[in-house]
């Protein structure tokens, strides 16, 4: 059962962040041919320093990163693929040039490898905030589901586990929800759903702790969420295991 859930929070800057949150299939940058594999940039606009598409995959996380009406990049990070879990980071410049009439190309971030990166995993949900992309939880076919808070920052191109300081975390999950009430440049990210659950939590990144802003109930437990800010409301979109009661 799908349903579309309005929920006033409070005063919201004016501010929006754009979420995009990709399933399915995630192959083609928008008609733009691949280019050669080179040192990705996160912030170059050369087509010539762009890399390869990304593989097909589904259950990815998303954020969109936006600055002004020049600066709009969507940043992908793992998903599942031919069973596999990726844990590779991924960023799509979806401005129009102004001069070749084209989108943006495709780069890589990251490739996933190393000990100091998050696990592949599908089903974790992002968010963008304070210029830097922020994953929780997710599921990993050899190891199950994650309560992990990780930041991918973006000008160095590096992972950091991100850890509450006094230990308080939300229950592990997968396909949950993410939004920014303040917009990018503020300071806390909501989380909704996902695994049956209906709660809300907020992380606080000045602080480093996580705030139960709702339990969960059985009545309706949330497989699926997507949710994004408009103005003063949180939007969500969820995938129901039950109706409300």
């Amino acid at each position: 059962m799908m349903m579309i859930m309005m929920v006033t929070m409070r005063a919201w800057m004016t501010m929006v962040v754009m979420m995009m949150c990709v399933g399915g299939v995630v192959n083609a940058p928008l008609g733009v041919e691949a280019q050669t594999s080179v040192t990705p940039s996160a912030t170059s606009r050369d087509p010539n320093r762009f890399g390869v598409d990304p593989e097909r995959r589904s259950g990815a996380a998303s954020a969109m990163f936006t600055t002004g009406a020049t600066y709009k990049r969507l940043v992908v990070f793992g998903g599942l693929y031919d069973g596999n879990a990726l844990a590779d980071v991924w960023e799509l410049d979806i401005v129009k040039d102004a001069t070749s009439g084209e989108y943006g190309n495709w780069t890589r971030l990251h490739d996933g490898s190393g000990t100091d990166a998050p696990w592949g995993r599908t089903g974790a949900t992002a968010c963008a905030l304070g210029g830097n992309l922020y994953v929780f939880g997710g599921y990993s076919p050899g190891y199950g589901d994650f309560d992990e808070l990780w930041k991918f920052d973006r000008t160095a191109e590096s992972w950091s586990r991100v850890e509450a300081s006094d230990g308080v975390v939300p229950p592990k999950r997968n396909g949950g929800t993410m939004t920014t009430p303040d917009g990018e440049s503020g300071s806390t990210f909501l989380i909704f759903g996902g695994n049956g659950l209906n709660d809300v939590w907020e992380f606080d990144i000045s602080t480093m702790t996580w705030t139960m802003v709702r339990s969960s109930t059985v009545s309706s437990g949330v497989l699926r969420a997507y949710a994004w800010t408009l103005s003063t409301t949180v939007v969500v979109l969820v995938s129901l295991l039950a109706s409300p009661a």
